[in-house]
C-alpha cells in the first residue's frame, strides 16, 4: 500500500499552483477572444492572415475545451481545499485529467501554426541540447518564451537563443565551448563564442542574455544580448568573453650574426621569443612606365645696336587648362624637415564615367615622390604619372577620387606644377610664357616687354631688356586649391532595430553632419540565405518585411548619406560558415546584395570563432575576389574593408586572430582598401584600475596595427598604411562596464587620427550617440554617459575637415 502525507501547507501550495493554471487558461481565452483582424494588424502579411484563418477555424473547439477545463478547475479546487484526505485522488486526477486536457488544448491551438511555420502559437520554444551548439527554438507566435541555445562543443560556438513572438522573453544564448586541453592540461585551441540572446516579443518581453565565451588561447567572445520589445522590454546582457591564456610566436633570423626579436600577442598575454641572425633584406622594383616630359624655354637676349632705335619684344603664354568635365584640386597635407605629403582630388563633373584616368604633374628637382596611395606611380626625371588602383579605376559622373603621395625634399617646399589629366591641361594646371628682348640704340636701348597668355590656374609674363640686353620671359603657374588631406567618418547603424515603424532617423543624423554610414549586419537566415540580422522576414531578395529595411536605405540616400553594407558581426551564422557553402554560390549571394541596393562598398566584420575557421574564411575570400573581378569588369568596382577585434598590442596573430583573416584574404586575391579595428572590449588583462584609458588604448591599438600592416604589406609606405587603417570604438559604457570611452577619449583619438592621416573613424553605433540611461550599459539606446545628441559624431567628424588639431 502506498501512503501519501499531505500537510496543509503542501495543499495550499498546490491550490496556488492551480491558480496559476487558471491564469494561464484565462490568458489563452483572452488571446482567443481577440478578433482575428487584430492578429492580422500585428503582422500585416500573408503569414499572419493564414494564422488568423486557421485559428478562427479551431476557435469553437477551443472554447468548448476551455469551458470543460474551467468547470473541472473549479470542482477540483473545491475538492482539494475541502478534503485534504483526498489528496491522493486529487493527485491522480491532476495527472490524468488536467494534463490530458492541457495537452489536448495546446495541441489543438498549436497544430495549424506548427504545420505552417514550425513554431507553436502558444508555448515556449525548445532548448538546444547541451554540447550541441543548437539554436533555441522560437517561442509561440502569440505567447511564449524563446528556447535557450545549447552550449557549444569544445572550441565551438554556443547556440543562439530563440526569439519570442508577440509576448515573451528571448531565450538565453548558449555558452561557447572551452578549448580542448593538450596532455599537459594547457588549452590547445581557441574558445568558442557565446551564442547571442534571443529577441523579446514584438509587444512585450526582455531580450535573452548572451552566452559566455569559452576559454582558450584566445577566449571566445561573449554573445550579444537580445533586443527587448520596443514597447515594454529591456535588452539582454552581453555574455562575458572567455579567458585567454595567450601565446607568443618566436622571432627568427637568418645569417648576419645579429639577434632578431619576435613578439606574439594572444588574447591579452604577450609572449616573447628571440632568434639568431639578421634576416634578409627586402628589395623593390621600379614602378610603371616612363612618361614624356615637357619644358619651357626662356626668352631670347636683346642686344644694343647703332644706338638709334628702341627694340620691341613680345611675350606669349599657353592656357593653363581646358574644359573637359574633369578637374583636380591639390592639397598639401603635412610637412616635416625633409619631406611632405600631398594629394589630388579628381572630380568628374561631366555626364559620362571616366575610366582608367591618368594624373600627371612635375615636381622641382629638390623634391622626389617616395610612395603613393590609392594609385600607382611612374617617374621620368621630375615628372610623375599616377594611374588608378584596381578599386578606383572608374570615376562616375558627380563623383571623385583622391590620390595622395609622400615626398622627400631638400630646401624649400614647392607645390607640383604642369598638371595634366588624361594628357589634357585642367583646372590647377600651369601656364607658360616666353618673351623676347628688344634692341637698343648704341648699346643703351631698352628691351621690349611681353605678357603671356592667361589660362585656368596659370599666367605667363613676358621678359624685359635693359641697355640692349633682353631677359627671356618666364611662365608662372597657378595651383588649385581645395580641402586638405582628410579621412572619413562612417558610424555603424543596426537597421534591424525597431525604434519606430520607419526605422532609424537618418535625416536627423545628416543634419548633425553625418555623411556616411555602415549598415549592419547581413548574416545567414535558417535557410542559408542572405538576410539582415539573419531574419527570414528581412531576406535580401524579398522577405515578408523587407520593406522595413528598404525604406531605411532609401531614407539614408534621401538624406545625402553614403552607405557601406556590413556582413557578419558577433551574432548569428556568417554566410561563409553555412554548411556546404562554395565560393561560387557565396559570390552569388554577395552579388544579390550589390544588385539589390546598388551599394558597392562592402565591410566584412569577422569576430569570434569565425576568425579560426580557415575553411569558411577561404571560401569567403575567394567569393569576394570573384565579386571584385566581376564588378570591376562591369565598371562598378567593389571596395572591401575588414573589421576585426584588436588589443592595445595590435591584431592577434596565429589561427583565430585578426592577422590570420588578412593573410587568408590576401592570399586568395582580395583587394583590401581598409582594415578597421574594433577598439573595445579588451578584457580583464587591460581594464584594471589605473589603466591609461580607452583613448590611449585606441591609439596604442592603431599604432600597433599600423606596424603590422607595414610588415604584412611591405610595399606600403608609412603614410599608405595609416590611410588603410580605420578605428571603431564602442562609445560610452562598453559591454564590460569597467571600460568607458568618454567624450575626452573621442577627442584624443580624433586628434591623433587627423595628425597621422588615418583613413577612417567609426563607432558602434550611431543610435547610441545620445545619453540614454545615465550610467547604464545599453547597447541600443544610449552611451550611458552625459552628452548631447550626436556629440560623439561631431567630434569624429573633425577627421573629414582634415585640419591639424
Amino acid at each position: 500500500m502506498t501512503f501519501v502525507i499531505a500537510a496543509p501547507e503542501i495543499i495550499s501550495s498546490a491550490v496556488s499552483d492551480l491558480a496559476d493554471v487558471d491564469s494561464a487558461l484565462s490568458a489563452a481565452n483572452t488571446a482567443a477572444a481577440v478578433p482575428t483582424t487584430t492578429v492580422l494588424a500585428a503582422g500585416a502579411d500573408e503569414v499572419s492572415a493564414a494564422i488568423a484563418s486557421l485559428f478562427a477555424g479551431y476557435a469553437r473547439d477551443y472554447q468548448s475545451l476551455s469551458a470543460q477545463a474551467a468547470t473541472f478547475y473549479q470542482k477540483f479546487v473545491q475538492a482539494l481545499s475541502g478534503a485534504g484526505n483526498s489528496y491522493a485522488v486529487a493527485e491522480a486526477v491532476n495527472a490524468s485529467i488536467v494534463q490530458t486536457i492541457e495537452q489536448d488544448l495546446l495541441g489543438l491551438i498549436n497544430a495549424p501554426a506548427l504545420a505552417l511555420l514550425h513554431r507553436p502559437l502558444i508555448g515556449d520554444g525548445t532548448d538546444g541540447a547541451a554540447g550541441s551548439g543548437q539554436n533555441g527554438g522560437p517561442g509561440g507566435l502569440l505567447f511564449g518564451n524563446g528556447g535557450n541555445g545549447g552550449s557549444g562543443a569544445p572550441g565551438l560556438p554556443g547556440g543562439r537563443g530563440g526569439d519570442a513572438g508577440l509576448v515573451g522573453n528571448g531565450g538565453q544564448g548558449g555558452a561557447g565551448g572551452n578549448a580542448m586541453l593538450d596532455a599537459s592540461g594547457v588549452p590547445a585551441g581557441n574558445g568558442g563564442a557565446g551564442g547571442a540572446g534571443g529577441h523579446g516579443g514584438l509587444w512585450y518581453g526582455n531580450g535573452g542574455n548572451g552566452g559566455n565565451g569559452g576559454n582558450g588561447i584566445n577566449g571566445g567572445a561573449g554573445g550579444a544580448g537580445g533586443q527587448g520589445a520596443p514597447l515594454w522590454g529591456h535588452p539582454g546582457a552581453n555574455g562575458v568573453d572567455g579567458t585567454s591564456t595567450g601565446g607568443g610566436t618566436t622571432g627568427t633570423g637568418t645569417d648576419g650574426g645579429t639577434t632578431g626579436g619576435g613578439t606574439g600577442t594572444g588574447g591579452g598575454t604577450t609572449g616573447t621569443g628571440t632568434g639568431t641572425g639578421g634576416g634578409t633584406t627586402g628589395t623593390g622594383t621600379d614602378g610603371g612606365t616612363t612618361g614624356g616630359g615637357t619644358g619651357t624655354g626662356g626668352g631670347t637676349t636683346g642686344t644694343g645696336t647703332d644706338g638709334d632705335t628702341t627694340g620691341g619684344g613680345t611675350g606669349t603664354g599657353t592656357d593653363g587648362g581646358t574644359s573637359t568635365g574633369i578637374a583636380a584640386t591639390y592639397s598639401m597635407g603635412s610637412q616635416w624637415d625633409n619631406g611632405f605629403t600631398g594629394s589630388y582630388t579628381i572630380t568628374n563633373s561631366g555626364a559620362t564615367s571616366q575610366t582608367n584616368w591618368q594624373l600627371q604633374f612635375d615636381l622641382p628637382a629638390n623634391e622626389s615622390v617616395t610612395g603613393v596611395w590609392n594609385g600607382q606611380v611612374a617617374q621620368s626625371g621630375t615628372q610623375y604619372v599616377i594611374t588608378p588602383a584596381s578599386w578606383n579605376q572608374t570615376i562616375a559622373p558627380g563623383s571623385s577620387v583622391t590620390v595622395g603621395f609622400e615626398a622627400t625634399r631638400t630646401g624649400a617646399y614647392s607645390p607640383p606644377t604642369n598638371l595634366l589629366i588624361n594628357g589634357q591641361p585642367v583646372a590647377g594646371g600651369t601656364g607658360t610664357g616666353t618673351g623676347t628682348g628688344g634692341t637698343g640704340t648704341g648699346g643703351t636701348g631698352t628691351g621690349g616687354t611681353g605678357t603671356g597668355g592667361t589660362g585656368i590656374g596659370g599666367t605667363g609674363t613676358g621678359g624685359t631688356g635693359t641697355g640692349g640686353t633682353g631677359t627671356g620671359g618666364t611662365g608662372t603657374g597657378g595651383t588649385g586649391t581645395g580641402g586638405s588631406t582628410s579621412g572619413q567618418y562612417s558610424p555603424y547603424v543596426d537597421i534591424t532595430l525597431y525604434p519606430g515603424p520607419n526605422g532609424y532617423d537618418f535625416s536627423s543624423a545628416a543634419q548633425a553632419g553625418v555623411k556616411n554610414a555602415t549598415l549592419a549586419f547581413i548574416t545567414a537566415d535558417p535557410n542559408g540565405q542572405a538576410a539582415w540580422g539573419g531574419y527570414s522576414a528581412f531576406d535580401v531578395t524579398g522577405g515578408s518585411q523587407s520593406s522595413f529595411i528598404n525604406n531605411q536605405i532609401a531614407n539614408m540616400h534621401s538624406a545625402g548619406i553614403n552607405g557601406t553594407i556590413s556582413f557578419g558581426g558577433a551574432a548569428g551564422t556568417d554566410l561563409s560558415a553555412v554548411s556546404g557553402q562554395t565560393p561560387t554560390a557565396l559570390e552569388q549571394q554577395f552579388l544579390s546584395v550589390v544588385n539589390t541596393y546598388k551599394i558597392y562598398h562592402l565591410d566584412f566584420d569577422v569576430e569570434g570563432a569565425l576568425q579560426g575557421n580557415t575553411q569558411a574564411l577561404t571560401t569567403q575570400a575567394k567569393a569576394i575576389a570573384l565579386l571584385q573581378q566581376q564588378e570591376a569588369a562591369n565598371g562598378t568596382p567593389v571596395t572591401v574593408s575588414y573589421t576585426l577585434p584588436v588589443l592595445p598590442t595590435g591584431l592577434v596573430p596565429g589561427q583565430g586572430g585578426g592577422l590570420n583573416v588578412l593573410q587568408i584574404a590576401t592570399a586568395n586575391g582580395v583587394n583590401i582598401s581598409r582594415v578597421n579595428i574594433m577598439a573595445m572590449d579588451y578584457g580583464p588583462g587591460f581594464d584594471q584600475p589605473g589603466n591609461p584609458g580607452m583613448g590611449t588604448y585606441a591609439i596604442d591599438a592603431a599604432t600597433a596595427t599600423h606596424g603590422q600592416l607595414m610588415t604584412l604589406y611591405p610595399s606600403l609606405t608609412s603614410e599608405q598604411a595609416w590611410s588603410m587603417l580605420g578605428v571603431t570604438p564602442l562609445i560610452g559604457i562598453n559591454d564590460d562596464p569597467s571600460e568607458v570611452f568618454t567624450l575626452a577619449d573621442a577627442q584624443q583619438l580624433t586628434t591623433f587620427a587627423v595628425q597621422n592621416h588615418i583613413g577612417e573613424l567609426s563607432m558602434w553605433e550611431l543610435p547610441r550617440d545620445t545619453t540614454g540611461t545615465l550610467g547604464a550599459v545599453d547597447a541600443v539606446d544610449g552611451s550611458g554617459v552625459a552628452q548631447t545628441p550626436f556629440e560623439f559624431s561631431k567630434i569624429f567628424e573633425q577627421i573629414e575637415a582634415g585640419s591639424q588639431l
